[in-house]
């Protein structure tokens, strides 16, 4: 699996180190002046940034699924056929962010194979399973439009109402065979 360079790393790592820096810069400078309440919504904010650039150098470090000597094999043991490498869009809890994703074509089934797809078990649609989870737990509650405003105002995404009926529809379908 190709990983990312020890300068991506050093530049990715430092961005993190960063982001905590300017965290503790910020509670130094703001305590004594700033209301409690603003404080929190302030640290949260930088705790959300730290927690997106944490997530991008995790997907980096796990490579793009392409290894040049270890090629993934169809059912019939043939060598799939190394074919693109697209960025896919994964929102997290954190925000959104892109994966690089090597592809290969599985001629007998006339489709696509992402190993990383399976490594990092990613969701079919971008909404990440912590984050569907969570809209889910919420919609028990109240309707999804209400759940799909918590989580809009406490991790300032940008979900639209459809998002959270479309996601609990796909869960539905789903509940019977688990039965």
């Amino acid at each position: 699996m190709s990983k990312s360079s020890l300068h991506e790393q050093e530049i990715s790592s430092s961005n993190i180190h960063d982001q905590l820096d300017e965290l503790l810069d910020y509670v130094t400078n703001a305590a004594g002046k700033e209301q409690i309440h603003i404080a929190e919504k302030e640290i949260l904010k930088h705790v959300l940034q730290i927690g997106l650039a944490s997530l991008q150098k995790f997907v980096k470090e796990s490579g793009s699924g392409y290894e040049v000597d270890n090629l993934p094999v169809s059912d019939k043991k043939k060598a799939l056929r190394y074919k693109k490498n697209p960025n896919s869009p994964y929102l997290s809890i954190f925000g959104e962010i892109s994966i690089e994703r090597a592809g290969y074509h599985d001629t007998d089934k006339k489709a696509y194979y992402y190993p990383l797809d399976e490594l990092l078990n990613l969701p079919e649609k971008k909404y990440s399973y912590l984050l569907t989870d969570w809209l889910l737990l919420r919609s028990t509650d109240s309707d999804y439009r209400e759940a799909v405003d918590v989580l809009n105002k406490f991790f300032n995404l940008d979900l639209h109402h459809s998002v959270g009926q479309h996601l609990i529809e796909d869960v539905s379908r789903t509940v019977q065979d688990y039965y």
